[in-house]
């Protein structure tokens, strides 16, 4: 396996990028929706993008959020961290994934001109 070219670097920061910023929107609306009325369980509307999109670093056992405490001041900092390298994660994986699904040639396939 050799090294990625820029454009594969540059579609896994695009997917990460874009990824963040929609989980973090779903997460701080859920999280203003929950602290207005907690007694209210919230719409899946809410829940389910904000499970998918936070999954695999947000389902983490608590420990490892206590773990991190001493590094960072708040735990608003840990959320980031966490949501960002949970996006580059989410966008090597897409990139993987379209790129094995085009190389197959199932999808666009590779034209060499």
């Amino acid at each position: 396996m050799g090294r990625p070219s820029r454009r594969t670097l540059l579609l896994v920061l695009a997917v990460a990028v874009s990824h963040v910023f929609v989980y973090l929107a779903f997460w701080g609306v859920a999280f203003a929706r929950f602290d207005a009325a907690p007694r209210e369980p919230l719409p899946s509307a809410l829940t389910l993008p904000v499970s998918v999109l936070g999954f695999p670093m947000m389902w983490l056992p608590e420990r490892w959020m206590v773990a991190l405490r001493p590094f960072f001041r708040d735990d608003t900092n840990t959320l980031f961290l966490l949501a960002g390298v949970n996006s580059l994660l989410w966008g090597s994986g897409v990139v993987a994934i379209w790129n094995r699904v085009r190389s197959a040639g199932r999808i666009l396939p590779v034209t060499t001109a």
